[in-house]
């Protein structure tokens, strides 16, 4: 299906480039968002999310969690993969629906294979 892609959410630009780099080069269609609120913002009926690897900590006033939870009540159709260095986070991330949890830093390989599990159009 055309348009289909995994959303990289990270407030951080150079982990956010990295990382939709390194799927990309894995065969899986990316697009980059800043924050949460412009993930939220960014759905239509147009463009059809397979999954979103997502921080904890976005530099604005909603954590990674608050946007998890909000994508289960609105788009429980999209797996949401919680990123984070501090590996307590993960029981945080698994509580709020997040499919699973990847710690920084990454494995590129593992992830993307992790991430074509979610991703069927790969």
């Amino acid at each position: 299906m055309a348009n289909r892609y995994v959303a990289v959410v990270d407030d951080d630009e150079q982990v956010r480039r990295l990382l939709s780099k390194k799927l990309q080069e894995s065969g899986i269609p990316t697009k980059q968002y800043e924050c949460g609120e412009d993930l939220v913002n960014g759905l239509s009926s147009e463009v059809r999310i397979t999954a979103v690897v997502m921080d904890t900590n976005m530099g604005s006033n909603r954590l990674g969690y608050d946007i998890c939870r909000e994508l289960g009540e609105s788009h429980p159709h999209i797996p949401v993969i919680g990123a984070s260095g501090n590996p307590e986070y993960m029981d945080n991330w698994l509580r709020c629906g997040a499919k699973h949890f990847f710690p920084k830093p990454f494995d590129f390989k593992e992830l993307a294979d992790l991430v074509k599990f979610y991703h069927p159009a790969v």
